[in-house]
């Protein structure tokens, strides 16, 4: 659960699990009015299954969007966001 103590002070966390994500298969743009990272085709180790895509947008004023193409049915991953005050 966020926020927590055992997790990082500064964390935008979409997906915060083991995730594995094959080479060329994280990418980013900045489209002049936001950076869109997008991590395609993920897995976790060990589990079988459609792979995991999804993006983070974040804009200049501080708002984040998660957004979800596939999680593959996914529930035990942390999704959410703290910085250091919390």
């Amino acid at each position: 659960m966020l926020p927590s103590l055992g997790a990082p002070e500064n964390l935008l966390a979409a997906f915060w699990a083991d995730l594995y994500t094959p080479p060329g298969t994280v990418f980013y743009q900045y489209d002049g009015f936001r950076l869109i990272v997008e991590w395609r085709n993920g897995v976790v180790p060990g589990q079988s299954g459609i792979p995991f895509t999804f993006e983070v947008l974040l804009y200049p004023n501080g708002r984040v969007v998660y957004q979800y193409l596939n999680m593959n049915g996914q529930t035990y991953a942390s999704v959410g966001l703290q910085n250091e005050d919390s």
